[in-house]
Protein backbone atom coordinates (compact mmCIF):
# COMPACT_ATOMS: atom_id res chain seq x y z
CA UNK A 1 0.00 0.00 0.00
CA UNK A 2 1.28 3.10 -1.04
CA UNK A 3 0.35 6.57 1.27
CA UNK A 4 0.48 9.72 -0.72
CA UNK A 5 0.84 13.06 1.08
CA UNK A 6 -2.37 15.16 1.49
CA UNK A 7 -0.85 18.65 1.94
CA UNK A 8 1.20 20.35 -1.30
CA UNK A 9 2.84 22.79 -0.63
CA UNK A 10 1.78 26.31 -1.41
CA UNK A 11 3.25 29.34 -3.02
CA UNK A 12 3.08 32.23 -0.81
CA UNK A 13 0.25 33.57 -2.80
CA UNK A 14 -1.91 30.91 -1.47
CA UNK A 15 -1.01 30.64 1.72
CA UNK A 16 -3.69 31.72 4.28
CA UNK A 17 -2.48 33.61 7.49
CA UNK A 18 -2.87 31.53 10.64
CA UNK A 19 -3.59 34.62 13.11
CA UNK A 20 -6.76 36.91 11.70
CA UNK A 21 -5.91 39.99 10.83
CA UNK A 22 -8.35 42.80 13.66
CA UNK A 23 -8.51 46.12 12.40
CA UNK A 24 -7.37 48.62 14.55
CA UNK A 25 -10.67 49.76 16.57
CA UNK A 26 -12.03 53.64 16.35
CA UNK A 27 -11.33 55.80 19.58
CA UNK A 28 -15.40 55.74 19.22
CA UNK A 29 -15.41 51.66 19.59
CA UNK A 30 -12.59 51.99 22.19
CA UNK A 31 -14.26 54.18 24.42
CA UNK A 32 -18.17 52.43 23.94
CA UNK A 33 -16.29 49.40 25.45
CA UNK A 34 -14.44 51.10 28.39
CA UNK A 35 -18.32 52.48 29.15
CA UNK A 36 -19.58 49.42 28.48
CA UNK A 37 -17.62 47.59 30.73
CA UNK A 38 -17.51 49.85 33.78
CA UNK A 39 -21.55 49.48 33.85
CA UNK A 40 -21.34 45.33 33.39
CA UNK A 41 -18.78 45.10 36.10
CA UNK A 42 -21.22 47.23 38.30
CA UNK A 43 -24.52 45.11 37.48
CA UNK A 44 -22.45 41.44 37.14
CA UNK A 45 -22.98 39.23 40.72
CA UNK A 46 -20.39 39.59 43.41
CA UNK A 47 -20.61 35.55 43.74
CA UNK A 48 -17.77 33.66 44.52
CA UNK A 49 -19.14 30.46 42.93
CA UNK A 50 -19.18 32.14 39.61
CA UNK A 51 -15.66 33.81 39.18
CA UNK A 52 -13.89 32.74 41.81
CA UNK A 53 -12.90 34.04 45.44
CA UNK A 54 -10.70 36.83 45.96
CA UNK A 55 -7.97 38.31 43.37
CA UNK A 56 -8.59 35.60 40.57
CA UNK A 57 -12.08 36.65 41.29
CA UNK A 58 -12.03 40.00 40.31
CA UNK A 59 -9.61 38.89 37.89
CA UNK A 60 -12.32 36.92 35.90
CA UNK A 61 -15.01 38.79 36.31
CA UNK A 62 -13.10 41.89 35.22
CA UNK A 63 -11.90 39.82 31.37
CA UNK A 64 -15.06 38.70 31.03
CA UNK A 65 -17.08 42.17 31.53
CA UNK A 66 -14.41 43.36 29.04
CA UNK A 67 -15.07 40.84 26.25
CA UNK A 68 -18.76 41.31 26.69
CA UNK A 69 -18.69 45.26 26.44
CA UNK A 70 -15.84 45.06 23.58
CA UNK A 71 -18.50 42.29 21.36
CA UNK A 72 -21.17 44.72 22.48
CA UNK A 73 -19.52 48.19 21.16
CA UNK A 74 -18.57 46.52 17.94
CA UNK A 75 -21.93 45.26 17.24
CA UNK A 76 -22.90 48.97 17.59
CA UNK A 77 -26.06 48.10 19.24
CA UNK A 78 -25.60 51.26 21.30
CA UNK A 79 -24.50 54.01 19.05
CA UNK A 80 -22.13 55.67 21.58
CA UNK A 81 -18.98 55.23 19.50
CA UNK A 82 -20.73 56.35 15.72
CA UNK A 83 -21.83 59.67 17.96
CA UNK A 84 -18.22 60.03 19.20
CA UNK A 85 -16.28 59.25 15.48
CA UNK A 86 -18.84 61.58 13.97
CA UNK A 87 -17.93 64.53 16.24
CA UNK A 88 -14.32 64.09 16.28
Amino acid sequence: MEITPVNVALDASQARPSVPVVKEQSAGVKFESMVLQTVLEDIMPDQSSVYGAGMSGSFWKSQMAQVVAEQLALSGSFGIAKYVDDKA
